[in-house]
């Protein structure tokens, strides 16, 4: 009895090794949004590659996911939109590019920017989570997971 537990426990083991516990390596998930205290209004537009390893720039197999966009006003886009990317590799890495634009309540530009780079994702609940904060504590997120 005890020799049938013992391996009853070690197949329990290696089956539970063997089992992901992070998000699917090949398809990924990738969140715009956009935060802003009203009558502000920041818009953005978001591009990702996905990479299948590092060093940058991205010498392996690359795919590029679709274009994002993010309105806090929800009105040329939703305040958050999520789009699934899958590659025909491991993901270990992405590539992006962020650009917006914060208003004001008359529609006057109060900021512009943005900024690119690249990472090598993290495993466990997310990869990877960039923020970037304009005027009035009006921000806008890109994550990939």
């Amino acid at each position: 009895m005890i020799k049938r537990l013992a391996i009853l426990i070690c197949l329990l083991g290696i089956t539970l090794g063997s089992v992901s516990a992070y998000a699917s390596p090949t398809n990924k998930k990738i969140t715009a949004e956009c935060t802003s205290t009203a009558p502000d209004v920041i818009t953005s537009s978001v591009s990702v590659t996905l990479c299948a390893a590092a060093p940058f720039p991205c010498s392996a197999a690359t795919i590029a996911c679709p274009a994002l966009s993010c309105d806090s006003s929800g009105v040329t886009a939703p305040s958050s939109t999520t789009v699934s990317c899958a590659a025909p590799f491991k993901v270990d890495a992405v590539s992006w590019s962020q650009s917006y634009v914060d208003y004001d309540g008359s529609g006057n530009i109060l900021s512009a920017g943005g900024a690119a780079g690249a990472a090598v994702l993290s495993k466990g609940q997310f990869g990877f989570v960039n923020t970037q904060t304009a005027t009035s504590g009006d921000s806008v997120t890109l994550k990939v997971k």
